[in-house]
């Protein structure tokens, strides 16, 4: 859908600055009603945040980034404000290329 496209750029380059922590796998609820079942997804763009395989967190929406952000740190094990996540954030990993 046309909000869930919103977050395909923020995404790919979280996964780009967590590369080592973060896998970010897109699946079409459309074609995936198994899925959408299993987790019960009620609305799109939802973020589900695996651990282990084991889904921990969630967001359902569009949010900003710094959200996601948080969200990423917080699942992968590092404090939000902790030093890898904020160098990260600092190198312009989080930053839209023109």
């Amino acid at each position: 859908t046309p909000k869930s496209e919103i977050l395909v750029h923020p995404l790919e380059m979280a996964a780009t600055a967590f590369e080592d922590a973060l896998h970010v796998i897109r699946v079409n609820v459309l074609t995936n009603p198994d899925l959408v079942a299993r987790f019960s997804i009620r609305l799109v763009p939802t973020l589900l945040f695996f651990k282990m395989g084991v889904p921990t967190e969630f967001i359902v929406g569009t949010v900003p980034l710094r959200f996601i952000l948080h969200m990423v740190c917080k699942v992968a094990g590092g404090r939000p404000n902790g030093s890898v996540c904020m160098a990260r954030a600092s190198l312009g990993a989080f930053r839209r290329q023109p």
